[in-house]
């Protein structure tokens, strides 16, 4: 199932567009799905002869019932015995007569498990073009991305015919994302006679920070109640992990043309990176190409 709406419009100097969307989709083994809701909003100004300004935002949250990769559903299924049944004649989920070398009811696991995971992102952009002069145009852009996530796996007790699980189990995991990025850079093209040519430089940044927390406990009361105070407090066990990265780059291109037949373009760049050490952070990498058009 997919539903969109959008409006656009505007003047000769303002155009917008904002758009929403929600998309459903059934998963093809049972109790999985995928459910998305999407807002977009795109803002172009040409606010004088010599100014463009504009911006872009994208939000968007998904929600996910997953029910394979948890516990190998289909590779269960594939494996199991075909005469187990499905459900015993009482209604209750069927499984094997013993529970050595046997398999556990993959419907079962399927209806009874929850892994849902809950993902919350938007990207945003905001530029800004400047004609300094003739030929002479100055680009400016920050984009950045803000994401967090929810995942919760619960795994009640359950018997399926010798195969039981007598210890229920649960789960948080959350985590969060920031990125951001900021692009500037020079544009000059020139023409004369047979010769063309064009020239860039610019500076760009790039900052990402990341953490993420999970708990688990096992020993809850009953299938009904699954937050994790109600678990045993002895078999708690938790996590984190944080970290973040950057990236410096001052990056250079020369373009020329002369009859339209013979090209030349060289290019430079050199990055700094946080992931190596300060002695051995920065990297220049140059490149040169010719070509020939025969035609």
């Amino acid at each position: 199932t997919d539903h969109s709406l959008a409006v656009g419009g505007g003047t000769e100097d303002t155009q917008y567009r904002i758009s929403g969307g929600y998309t459903y989709q059934q998963g093809v083994a049972i109790e999985s799905d995928f459910e998305r809701y999407s807002l977009r909003i795109n803002l172009d100004n040409q606010t004088t002869d010599w100014l463009e300004v504009g911006t872009s935002l994208n939000i968007s949250r998904t929600i996910e019932n997953i029910s394979v990769s948890e516990d190998d559903l289909i590779i269960t299924a594939s494996r199991q015995r075909p005469n187990v049944p499905v459900r015993t004649p009482g209604g209750g989920f069927g499984g094997p007569d013993q529970s050595n070398f046997q398999l556990n009811n993959p419907v079962g696991l399927a209806e009874l498990n929850t892994n849902k995971v809950m993902r919350n992102q938007a990207v945003g952009q905001v530029f800004a073009n400047v004609d300094i002069m003739d030929n002479l145009t100055l680009n400016n852009e920050v984009n950045g991305t803000v994401s967090y996530g929810n995942d919760y796996v619960f795994q009640p007790t359950w018997e399926f015919g010798a195969r039981t699980n007598d210890q229920a189990q649960s789960t948080r995991r959350s985590s969060s994302s920031t990125y951001w990025q900021i692009r500037n850079y020079l544009n000059y093209n020139t023409s004369f006679e047979n010769l063309g040519g064009n020239a860039m430089g610019g500076h760009e940044v790039q900052v990402n920070r990341y953490n993420g927390l999970d708990g688990t406990r096992t020993g809850f009361p009953s299938n009904r109640v699954r937050e994790l105070p109600a678990g045993d407090a002895q078999t708690a066990t938790n996590g984190s992990y944080a970290g973040s990265s950057s990236l410096q780059s001052f990056f250079g291109r020369l373009n020329l043309d002369y009859d339209n037949r013979y090209l030349l373009t060289g290019n430079i760049r050199g990055d700094a990176a946080s992931n190596f050490a300060p002695a051995n952070r920065w990297g220049v990498f140059p490149s040169l190409s010719a070509a020939w058009r025969v035609t």
